[in-house]
């Protein structure tokens, strides 16, 4: 802001980049001063400055670095006027007031940062920045939402969709942007699909979920106030609802271009065939985004995908010529290919690369690869080819590469021998939906990724291990020798001795008893079983099921009036009815939270069997359905 108040334009640096790309930002953007912690503690800020706005509408606002086709970021340009009418949209579409919190999750170098920082500002209502060293701890990132009552705020819609499934939040509305949305619902918080390029300050259209409603592809949604948007053919003209094209943008909120590149900038950023010229006698500019969509039968935008090689992953744009270009320059490569692929279920970057003969170690590579490209940039899995597969007129066919089977990468399988290296292998069965995981299984070479690294680290609840352990020490093996905090971790989450409820357990235990519903937050779910499994083999199976997963035993207790979650016998296993109806009375009625969080009913009919379970979300969430679902048919 006091750039702004300056009349000049800032350029966000993130310091995670690697140095080498950091020096280039500074060179290439020719910026006049570093704002650092240096320049602060060398600066006298007690004279008294005039506060004078010297911006103006066509003054720059900002300028963010994106990943460039060429091999280098390249900057987009963004104007005052452009940020000012997104503010005032903002505004509207949330309906911000000065008694809204609102969390800034995005790092300032990502044009993400705009959404949260600035229309709660103009309204007078306050931001909270979430510190960068808990970004990608997502128990921290909820205790955070939670003690600071926030009340809106934006998410890549990986993250934001663990949040929701992770218990009940404060939140009023939370925004997804910055990848494809899929299948999330929400009772209680207003989801908000968001759609814009860096191009076109941030975000150019919103789609509000309507709760309840299943979606097959979730909408974009329709233009901001001073935006258009056209679907266009390759010979830029319009195509009817429903049929697929490029997406075009006009209006106040486009962007100047590109910095220092008037080819590329011409090329992307041209005169609207469809509007009059504007009030200074100016063509109106259009930017091809390179997305295909469409319009579909509610006249709403849906993404459908790219029209070029330019990918979104983890909520960043990827040009993956920056990616080849850098992999070209190691020593051996002959030609590298970058491309996205489904690994163990999530998408994940993958490099295929020929070589000059010489043997190239993949470790090395990705360690290079490290050096210059952003942690998001670097491939996940990799792949030496004879020859890369061509089209008819000598391109690469990147449709006919082949799939990386990653997750058949197992060592010898080595059982965990303490504790700590159960706890992590079972959180990387968890997540990686495998089974049977060495502590010497490498966690990369399995398929996982950061964001799988992520839901690892908040399924250990408080070991103690970070996302950075994870991805530095990799097998369960080197995590559990090297973790810190564990053994604090022991002492307070003792299912011996008990321990006190955690923030998010806390909030459900107050809601509960604030309005007397002791039948709410609870999980049921239904197991088909073989009917040749007897009642007695089927309890014996379920015995098992709580010998390993303690906390399954756990009820609330009240101590010198506090609660704490405290272990008790294991539940009971009873025989249910025929009628349904008596079955969830049986699961659901005078649930006591003070006794027992879970019950359990195997119901046999004719030629079928079933176990009827219900479990307190103060204890089970939907990952930790799917290990007692696993672990219970594999032991019966």
């Amino acid at each position: 802001i006091a750039i702004h108040k300056a009349g000049a334009a800032y350029v966000p640096i993130d310091l995670e980049y690697p140095e080498e790309r950091q020096q280039y930002m500074l060179s290439d953007s020719e910026a006049k001063v570093v704002i650092d912690s240096q320049f602060i503690a060398e600066t006298d800020f007690s004279q008294d400055a005039t506060s004078i706005d010297l911006s103006t509408a066509d003054g720059l606002a900002y300028m963010i670095y994106t990943s460039g086709s060429t091999g280098r970021p390249k900057g987009v340009m963004i104007r005052q006027r452009g940020l000012s009418s997104y503010i005032s949209s903002m505004v509207d579409v949330h309906g911000i007031s000065s008694e809204d919190r609102i969390s800034v999750y995005f790092p300032f170098a990502f044009d993400g940062h705009v959404m949260d920082l600035y229309p709660a500002l103009t309204q007078g209502g306050s931001v909270h920045i979430v510190p960068s060293a808990i970004r990608r701890d997502l128990r921290a990132i909820k205790n955070f939402i939670m003690e600071h009552g926030i009340t809106g705020g934006c998410f890549i819609p990986s993250i934001g969709t663990l949040l929701i499934e992770n218990g009940p939040l404060p939140l009023r509305y939370m925004d997804m942007g910055g990848e494809r949305m899929v299948g999330l619902v929400s009772k209680d918080v207003q989801l908000i699909n968001c759609y814009g390029p860096t191009e076109c300050t941030n975000m150019i259209s919103a789609y509000l979920l309507e709760r309840g409603r299943t979606y097959s592809n979730i909408p974009i949604g329709r233009p901001l106030a001073n935006c258009q948007c056209f679907i266009v053919d390759t010979n830029n003209r319009m195509v009817p609802r429903g049929v697929a094209g490029e997406l075009c943008i006009a209006g106040i909120q486009v962007g100047v271009g590109y910095w220092k590149r008037p080819e590329l900038t011409a090329e992307k950023f041209v005169p609207c065939p469809f509007l009059s010229s504007s009030q200074d006698g100016m063509p109106v500019r259009m930017y091809h985004t390179g997305d295909l969509c469409r319009w579909n039968d509610e006249h709403q935008l849906e993404f459908l995908g790219r029209t070029d090689e330019q990918v979104k992953l983890r909520g960043y744009r990827i040009e993956l010529g920056e990616i080849e270009s850098c992999a070209n320059s190691y020593k051996g490569i002959r030609q590298a290919v970058a491309a996205v692929r489904e690994i163990a279920g999530s998408s994940s970057l993958c490099l295929y690369y020929t070589t000059d003969g010489s043997a190239v170690d993949t470790d090395g590579l990705r360690q290079f690869l490290g050096l210059t490209l952003a942690a998001y940039m670097v491939p996940t899995a990799y792949m030496q080819l004879d020859a890369l597969p061509l089209t008819p007129n000598g391109k690469v066919d990147r449709r006919r590469l082949p799939a990386i089977e990653q997750s058949l990468q197992h060592t010898d399988y080595v059982a965990p021998r303490n504790e700590l290296e159960k706890l992590i292998v079972s959180g990387f069965e968890k997540v990686l939906n495998q089974e049977k995981i060495s502590v010497n299984d490498d966690f990369v070479l399995l398929g996982g990724d950061s964001l799988d690294a992520l839901k690892v680290v908040f399924s250990l609840g408080k070991s103690g291990i970070t996302v950075a352990d994870i991805l530095s020490l990799r097998t369960p093996a080197a995590i559990a020798s090297n973790a810190k905090g564990f053994s604090d971790y022991q002492n307070r989450y003792s299912v011996e001795g008990g321990c006190p409820l955690n923030n998010t357990q806390l909030f459900i235990y107050q809601d509960i008893i604030k309005f007397n519903k002791y039948d709410s937050y609870l999980i049921p779910f239904l197991i088909p079983i073989d009917s040749k499994y007897t009642d007695e083999q089927i309890r014996d199976a379920l015995d098992a099921v709580f010998t390993a997963h303690p906390v399954l035993t756990m009820h609330v207790a009240i101590r010198d009036g506090v609660p704490y979650m405290e272990k008790g016998d294991k539940p009971a296993v009873i025989k249910g009815s025929l009628n349904p109806l008596k079955n969830l009375s049986l699961m659901t009625s005078g649930f006591d939270l003070y006794s027992s969080l879970s019950r359990h009913i195997i119901v046999r009919i004719p030629g079928r069997c079933y176990l009827l379970s219900v479990i307190h979300h103060l204890i089970f969430d939907r990952i930790s359905l799917n290990v007692f679902y696993r672990h219970f048919l594999r032991t019966l």
